[in-house]
Parts: C-alpha cells; sequence; structure tokens
C-alpha cells in the first residue's frame, strides 16, 4: 500500500490519480502520485442536496494535505475515476422518473405478476407485492412478435403509435421511456424502431431499449432492467453533467471515469446512457481495491468487509478472483446484471440503535446519515448511532475524529443512548453502549456467516480485510467471534473504496443469449463470439483505448438442464476449435465443483450454455504499489505510546486503561498486545484482549487473533 508522505516539495510537478467515492456518510478521495511512491487522502460529509459540494470538499482536503490548490491538483491529474451510490439511491428511495413502458400485445401485465407476489424470493413467509413503478396507465401494448429463434411472427404495427406516445408525454407526463420486446434480443428492429419514432417526436426524453441494456432471456429480469435504466437516467444524467461542469470549472482536464458494478469502469457519457451499470458502484471499488491486496500479500482467500457511515458490506475473494452474481437485487428489484457479489446490511456508524415491541435492542437497518448525524454530531441528531456507542465506551476520542476536524459531543451521545434506549431496559449510558456495540457485532458476524457458511465456505480459512471508516473499530471482535485468525487493515482503510476506484480500467461487456445444449455448434458459438468481440472492440476504440492497451476475456454461462441460475465459466480464445468447445463441459464442472463444492457435479445430467459474454478491459494508468522498508521495532508498548485512555470494553463490560497509540509511531516490524487502541487521522483501530497488532512492509496493520 501506499505510503502517505509529507514532503510535497515537488507537488507542483507531479502527475496525480484521483479516486472519489461518495458514500451515504462520508465522501472520500484518494490522490496518488502517477508513480505511486506519494498518497494523500481527504474526506467530507456527504451533501444530499448537492453531492458536488462533498464531493469537491474531500479533494480539497486531500489537496490541502499535499500542499497545493485545487485547481493545480485537477489540473495535473491524469486520472480521475469516481464511484458514487446515486443509482442505488434513487431506486431505493423511489425517487426516479416517471417512466412509460412499451412492451409486445398480452405482456401489459408482466411487471405486475414479476417473478410472483412476493418481494423475498427465496422465503415464503414473507409476502409482498413489489412497488408500482410503472403506472398501469403508462403501459402499451404494442402489436408485434418474435418467437424464441429469432423470427418475425408478427411485424411491428406501426398504427397508433404516435398518438400512444404523445398521450404518455403529453398526458400522463412521463420523464422517460423503456422498451421490452418479447426475444427482442435476437431480432432488435422492432425495439430499434420504437425508440427511432419516440426520439423522432420528442429528441430529448430518455429512452432505454432491452436489446441495447440487457440482450438476454428471462423477460422479467430483462424488463426490470430496462425500466430501473430509465427509472434512474433522468437524475443520474443531470448528476453526471452537474458533477463534470463543476471539475471542469476546477481545472479538470482529463476524461471523467465512473465506476461501474462489475469492476471496471465507463466513460461519464456511456455511464449516462447506462446508469443501472453503476448500481454497485462505490462497494465495487472496494472489491477492487481488495484484489491488489491480495496479490501484494499472497492470499489467494479474502473475506473483504467494509464498513462506512451507513452500511456493512460483505464479500470474497477465493482464489484471488473476486466472486459473481448474474443476478442482482437493487433495492426490492430483481434484475438481471452481472456484478460483483457483494451482500450488504444496514450496519454502519451512523446506524440508529433502538428498542422493538419486545424490548430487544436493534441496530439499523435506519442511518442518521450525514444530516443530522449521529446525536455526538451535535448538528441535531437526537437519535443514538453506533458512533455515538462508540465515543461513550471511549474507543472514538470525541476531540479527534477526523484528525480533530470535527469536534464530537459525548454528553449528546449519552443522553440520546439514555433517553431513546437505556430508560427502556434499565440500563446506563456506559451499558447500553456496550450492548448496542455487541448487538452490531453479532449482526456484522451473522452477514459474514450467510456469506461464507451459507455457500459452503468455513470463514475460519479466510483473512479479513477490514476497510471503511468505521470498520477497524469492530474487525477484530468480529473476526473472534467467527474463529478467524488474522485481519489486515489497509493503510488507506478509510478512503478505501476510493484507493480500489483509482485503481480502475476501463470495461465493456457485450453477451447474447445462445441457448444450446452440448454438445454444440461450434459455428454458431464462433459466430456469436466474433460479433461480440467487434463490438466490445469498438467501444473501447469510442473510449480512446489504444490497441495495445486492450485485453479481452471470453466467457460463458453454462448451467445443468434443469436449473434456474447459470454459472459463469472463464474460456480460451476463439474461434474454437471442436476439441476447444469439446471441453467446455469439463470447464463447466471445474467451477462448478470450485463454487458448490467438491463431488456436487452431476455426469449424468445435461449441460446446456444459456449466454456468451465478452469483456474487454482498457488499461488506464495504476498507482502502483510500493513496499516501504523496514523500520526500528516496537520494543515495548510504552515506548509507543502517544496517550492512555479509560475504555470500557464491551466484551466483559469492565473498565481499564488502555494506550492509545497514533500510527505514526508504529513501524514495519513493531507490534503491541491487546487491549490497546491505534489511531489514525481518519479512523481507530480497535485491538482487543487475545489479539496482537504489528505493521508489515506496507503499512498495513495487521491483527493476529488467539
Amino acid at each position: 500500500m501506499e505510503k502517505k508522505r509529507t514532503d510535497n516539495s515537488a507537488a507542483h510537478e507531479l502527475q496525480y490519480i484521483v479516486g472519489v467515492d461518495i458514500g451515504g456518510t462520508f465522501t472520500d478521495a484518494f490522490v496518488s502520485s502517477a508513480d505511486g511512491r506519494h498518497s494523500w487522502t481527504g474526506k467530507s460529509l456527504t451533501t444530499p442536496a448537492d453531492l458536488s459540494r462533498g464531493l469537491v470538499s474531500a479533494l480539497e482536503a486531500a489537496a490541502q494535505d499535499i500542499g497545493i490548490p485545487i485547481t493545480d491538483l485537477l489540473a495535473r491529474t491524469v486520472k480521475f475515476a469516481h464511484g458514487t451510490t446515486v443509482v442505488t439511491n434513487v431506486i431505493a428511495e423511489l425517487r426516479g422518473a416517471k417512466v412509460g413502458l412499451f412492451t409486445t400485445q398480452g405482456c401489459g401485465s408482466l411487471l405486475t405478476i414479476a417473478r410472483s407476489a412476493r418481494a423475498y424470493e427465496f422465503d415464503f413467509l414473507k409476502h409482498a407485492p413489489l412497488p408500482a413503478i410503472v403506472d398501469s396507465r403508462c403501459i402499451v401494448e404494442v402489436s408485434e412478435r418474435i418467437d424464441c429463434k429469432g423470427q418475425v411472427l408478427a411485424t411491428l404495427n406501426e398504427e397508433g403509435l404516435r398518438d400512444s406516445i404523445r398521450r404518455l408525454v403529453e398526458e400522463e407526463k412521463v420523464e422517460a421511456v423503456a422498451i421490452c420486446f418479447l426475444w427482442s434480443f435476437l431480432h432488435p428492429q422492432h425495439e430499434r424502431r420504437v425508440r427511432d419514432i419516440v426520439k423522432e417526436m420528442y429528441p430529448d426524453l430518455f429512452v432505454s431499449i432491452s436489446s441495447e441494456i440487457h440482450p438476454v432471456m428471462r423477460e422479467y429480469e430483462r424488463l426490470m432492467t430496462t425500466i430501473l435504466n430509465s427509472y434512474a437516467g433522468n437524475v443520474f444524467a443531470k448528476y453526471v453533467e452537474r458533477v463534470e461542469g463543476v471539475l471542469r470549472e476546477l481545472g479538470l482536464k482529463t476524461t471523467l471515469l465512473m465506476m461501474s458494478s462489475s469492476g471496471g469502469s465507463l466513460s461519464a457519457q456511456e455511464a449516462a446512457q447506462r446508469p443501472i451499470a453503476l448500481a454497485y458502484s462505490g462497494p465495487a471499488g472496494g472489491l477492487l481495491g481488495a484484489t491488489t491486496v491480495s496479490k501484494d500479500l499472497g492470499l489467494s482467500k479474502l473475506l473483504n468487509t467494509d464498513m462506512g457511515g451507513t452500511s456493512f458490506d460483505v464479500s470474497l475473494l477465493v482464489d484471488g478472483k473476486p466472486l459473481t452474481r448474474n443476478k442482482a437485487k437493487i433495492g426490492p428489484f430483481w434484475t438481471g446484471l452481472s456484478v460483483l457479489d457483494i451482500e450488504a446490511i444496514g450496519s454502519g456508524g451512523g446506524s440508529l440503535a433502538w428498542v422493538d415491541g419486545r424490548g430487544m435492542v436493534q441496530v439499523g437497518p435506519q442511518s442518521a446519515g450525514s444530516t443530522p448525524g449521529p446525536a455526538c454530531y451535535g448538528n441535531g441528531g437526537v437519535k443514538p448511532a453506533l458512533s455515538d456507542a462508540a465515543v461513550v465506551l471511549g474507543i472514538l476520542d470525541p476531540e479527534y475524529f477526523l484528525g480533530g476536524k470535527i469536534k464530537l459531543s459525548r454528553s449528546s451521545a449519552e443522553q440520546a443512548l439514555v433517553q431513546e434506549v437505556g430508560q427502556h431496559i434499565g440500563l446506563d449510558a456506559r451499558d447500553t453502549a456496550a450492548g448496542i456495540f455487541n448487538v452490531a457485532t453479532a449482526n456484522m458476524a451473522n452477514a459474514v456467516r450467510h456469506a461464507t457458511i451459507g455457500r459452503g465456505l468455513d470463514p475460519r480459512e479466510f483473512t479479513m480485510l477490514s476497510y471503511g471508516g468505521c470498520g477497524p473499530m469492530f474487525a477484530a471482535s468480529i473476526a473472534h467471534e467467527l474463529g478467524i485468525r488474522q485481519v489486515v487493515i489497509p493503510e488507506v482503510s478509510a478512503v478505501f473504496s476510493a484507493y480500489g476506484v483509482a485503481r480502475t480500467d476501463i470495461r465493456r461487456e457485450r453477451y447474447r443469449t445462445l441457448r444450446q445444449p452440448i454438445p454444440l455448434s461450434v459455428s454458431a458459438v464462433n459466430a456469436v463470439f466474433a460479433e461480440l468481440d467487434a463490438e466490445v472492440r469498438a467501444d473501447l476504440q469510442r473510449d480512446n483505448v489504444a490497441v495495445a492497451d486492450m485485453k479481452l476475456h471470453f466467457e460463458a454461462d453454462f448451467q445443468y438442464a434443469g436449473q434456474v441460475s447459470p454459472f459463469n465459466v472463464p474460456l480460451s480464445v476463439p474461434p474454437f476449435s471442436d476439441a476447444d468447445v469439446g471441453d467446455f463441459r469439463v470447464r463447466f464442472e471445474a467451477e462448478y465443483e470450485r463454487l458448490m463444492g467438491e463431488g456436487t457435479a452431476v455426469a449424468s445430467v445435461p449441460v446446456e450454455l444459456i449466454n456468451c459474454r465478452v469483456v474487454g478491459y482498457g488499461h488506464t494508468v495504476q498507482p502502483p504499489t510500493v513496499e516501504l522498508d523496514g523500520h526500528s521495532s516496537i520494543a515495548t508498548t510504552d515506548r509507543a505510546r502517544s496517550a492512555e485512555r479509560r475504555v470500557y470494553l464491551p466484551a466483559n463490560k469492565q473498565e481499564t486503561i488502555v494506550p492509545v497509540i497514533n500510527v505514526t509511531d508504529m513501524r514495519s516490524g513493531g507490534s503491541l498486545q491487546g487491549p490497546a487502541l491505534i489511531e489514525r487521522e481518519d479512523t481507530t483501530i480497535f485491538v482487543p484482549a487475545r489479539t496482537a497488532a504489528r505493521m508489515d512492509s506496507y503499512h498495513n496493520i495487521v491483527l493476529d487473533l488467539s
């Protein structure tokens, strides 16, 4: 990991790489010199009314750390990548555009029927109708029909189509349009024609067609993905325009890249047309950073936990590769998006503590956010959050929050804890805070169990990577609960998602359904991959990627006949020979057993190829990691002690005086025993009993648990 330096004599001569991540509570910035020898961070409260203000504040904080104006920083920036939760929030909060839908005649009720009337697909005890994201008056059934082989059964009837479009826009006041016809990915001409007519009549109307947004089988997921793209389109387009305009005014000259959910980036212009691709934008940045740590430290199995102000995200690296999923849920809606596999619960520093009807203490999923924030922020918040509990316990220093830039109020935290929780369960502020800490720890440990044991994986075989501003306060406690033996906390843990965003390459993906049983038609498979290859290369060329910087990967989705969800399998480079195609089943079963467990493959069951996929990467300048020389070891805790603090240890509810070590006093190779606290300007690492902390040669803090 890059070391933060303070020698800025040549700051005006450097070129910079910038990554920014806008979260629910904080906006983070990571800045690196292009050679990777210097790095700086900035952190600011997120500003929901105008997200660009928080973004600029985080950049200004980093520029101040460098010692140059923000205008100089942006003028000398050669790569600017940005992760954001805008799309996720628009969908989760149901505040997107009013959408008009064009679908095949007879399919107007598909959105209502969905996969059933359940919001919880795998829990038959939780029945709930999905939100009506498209008004029934805004659904137009069009006379046309394509069959499952791509043959036209009924040509597109344009009679009355213009009147329907005019009614939607002028009477129903729709702000965006989604077009999704049956089997259109095999014959997209009908969708394209309707789009052309809509744009001819209303050129500024946002339009999405399923044959471009998600051209694969499963009509409901394809329909929902297309609708959500239009639903979020206007808000996101305005956001991109605002952010890009502000950055240009401040001197940014390079292309603005947006982090996608699949682990790569899109240009701002492409992202504005495909906002649904950014649904997991910020968390994907953290997982991308985790792959770098995996390579640097030689850790093939990483359990990644990201705890910020609003949520606790869990993801896995197995054999050094992130797990992915072919069916992503955004808010209450299932989509067909292929995304990095990240699970989240509402447990962050701003997550609110409350007492349910049974008298049980709960934490989250509601969050205080950045405004008004936890009670200790002093911004008018009166409900207690996890951060309030950390302040009362003594884990979080109210005088050193964000390096002292924000002063926290212990008295406000105590008052909120007692009034909202403590008086209902008969506990004082300290015991209430300890209980809240332990409940949150148990919730996060359960989330990890679901992500690991739920997949047949043993969490004890993983190293935990903990990041996010609040993660290091809870990481060791979660690891003890799960029997995990080692935790790694990156040097830039508080802005780790922004760090990962800064490392992103341009990523373009094209895929298409070609459902065939094995043995396959070699010519048909090669024809589809040749078309997808050409489309991806053309996409990268439009992104100004040189041919030498292009790298293509070829994949396919396979499943056993009768299965619901396919498995993604990497392939060799086409064109494929008969022998290559004959090897597809072997590749599928090897991947199946890698993910599902040895012996799970069944030789007697037929295998089907479902989708072909080509993923293209355009290499961008990366901040290289620099391994740092070790310094003198810390022989004893006393030599590294920066201060002492009374801490009410939540595990055994005992008050004790613990050493507080400033991370600048630690050196590579040095170690100390818990209980102790290690403070960085933007995070606090809680080292409980039965835990040793040391700094490695990348200046990560490594916790060894006994």
